[in-house]
């Protein structure tokens, strides 16, 4: 019994290891996700404003004419 607990010590700090590194990696991965997901964001958002902006500046003019 005692020898079945010490490899199931070993295996959950190798589990343990293997998670840190998934987590590592996928944090990597999930920070170049957000990064690209937040400027798309930002384009979309940016574009946008830029169209409302134009739109309403020429329906003032035309309501100016």
């Amino acid at each position: 019994m005692n020898h079945g607990g010490g490899a199931a010590e070993k295996t959950t700090g190798v589990g343990l290891v293997a998670a840190a590194v998934v987590l590592a990696l996928l944090e990597d991965y999930v920070w170049d996700w957000f990064m690209y997901l937040f400027g798309l964001v930002l384009i979309s958002v940016g574009a946008l404003y830029l169209a409302q902006s134009r739109s309403g500046s020429e329906g003032k003019a035309v309501g100016k004419r």
